[in-house]
């Protein structure tokens, strides 16, 4: 779960002296829009393609006079939740993964980082989905944890989004068995909001649009 166990077998950096064309090429080849700059093995910052498409091909990198480097990155130990925030904040297509003394020892990219995370939480494993909506002060997992559990179904994984007003929460949680009629009707009966379900089959088609899209987003 910590970003020196997920980091990429690709190699996303290139030498502060590389020429401009090359690095446009490898961005192109590697489908990001952004690469590591190092000189040995120090992190020196990131490079985007916006940064210097339309540039001459044969210009270094060290040549470019005030060259917009980005130095955003992710440590050894980072949680791989944080390597998330981190990427979704700053908008890069990779983060490098350096340690206390900024070596530099590979780097992570935005389409891998969502594969890892559905691997990693349980989202892309068979089962079902239930979304509870209720106030964010009768929001107990134990409570819910208890009722799924009552009936021979476990909770893997549960997702907590507020509403725009503040006051209610939407909850999702992540069932390992795709038989949850009466764990519905159990949730129904202790007076919980049901807002929608998803069976292994629709769940499935959910998450494969849901991945498609993003990933749609992500190549943009």
């Amino acid at each position: 779960m910590f970003a020196q166990n997920n980091i990429s077998s690709e190699d996303f950096t290139v030498k502060s002296y590389e020429r401009v064309g090359t690095v446009l090429k490898l961005m192109e080849s590697l489908n990001v829009e952004h690469l590591v700059v190092v000189t040995g093995d120090l992190f020196i910052g990131l490079v985007s393609e916006e940064a210097i498409l339309g540039l001459d091909d044969d210009l270094l990198l060290n040549e470019i006079d005030k060259l917009d480097l980005t130095y955003e990155n992710a440590h050894l130990s980072d949680h791989l939740l944080d390597v998330y925030r981190k990427i979704l904040d700053s908008g890069l297509s990779v983060l490098p993964v350096l340690n206390d003394k900024g070596k530099i020892y590979g780097a992570i990219s935005r389409v891998e980082l969502f594969e890892k995370i559905g691997e990693t939480f349980g989202i892309t494993e068979p089962g079902a989905l239930i979304v509870l909506r209720m106030k964010k002060r009768d929001y107990s997992l134990s409570e819910i944890s208890r009722i799924v559990e009552s009936e021979r179904n476990t909770v893997l994984l549960s997702l907590v989004s507020n509403e725009a007003d503040g006051e209610f929460i939407n909850c999702t949680l992540k069932l390992h068995s795709s038989d949850i009629q009466d764990v519905v009707s159990a949730l129904t009966r202790y007076g919980y909001e049901i807002s929608a379900v998803f069976t292994e089959e629709s769940y499935h088609e959910f998450l494969t649009d849901r991945y498609d899209q993003f990933i749609s987003y992500l190549n943009v």
